[in-house]
């Protein structure tokens, strides 16, 4: 639980298609196909909290920060 104001960002985990096992590739396109999303916050004081997330989209951000 982050007490004060703080920065927020997304990042996305997964390696590129190419190295993949055949199996495992997913050919959609490139960039966060097939990759994990993960965000971060960061309070000024140097706490953080990450979480995994199923998708980024404007509207998940307010159940985000309202989180317990």
């Amino acid at each position: 639980m982050l007490a004060s104001e703080a920065e927020i960002d997304e990042t996305y985990f997964g390696g590129k298609g190419k190295n993949k096992h055949v199996s495992k590739r997913q050919n959609a396109g490139v960039g966060t196909v097939g990759k994990a999303a993960v965000i971060g916050l960061r309070e000024h004081s140097g706490a953080v909290v990450t979480m995994h997330v199923d998708k980024t989209s404007k509207a998940m951000l307010p159940r985000i920060l309202r989180r317990p």
